[in-house]
């Protein structure tokens, strides 16, 4: 089975945009290799922007080092949470994609 590569970074990139957040999907092979996975560092790399009111409100009145830590963390946790909730959104058309490319 061939990756739709285009179709998939234009799904990821319009459930992101939803959100109203905005960053270049860029999709890579999974290591090892296999025909039917790709990952993607987008919804990490928007974890501080996705989390933002949240990070605010956890680290008013922080000292620099603990705030930047719980900003930190917070980024983090926000990133797997919208990488989960775009995977789960997505599912459905990622595999009426891959059915279409197996015809």
């Amino acid at each position: 089975m061939r990756i739709a590569y285009q179709e998939l970074t234009a799904a990821v990139s319009s459930a992101l945009e939803q959100r109203g957040l905005t960053v270049r999907v860029q999709l890579q092979p999974i290591d090892p290799p296999r025909p039917w996975g790709v990952t993607s560092s987008a919804c990490f790399t928007l974890g501080a922007q996705y989390a933002a009111a949240e990070i605010e409100a956890a680290t008013a009145g922080l000292d620099k080092k603990a705030a930047k830590d719980t900003a930190g963390k917070l980024a983090r946790e926000a990133g797997i949470k919208l990488a989960q909730e775009t995977a789960e959104e997505l599912e459905e058309g990622v595999n009426r994609i891959a059915q279409f490319e197996e015809n």
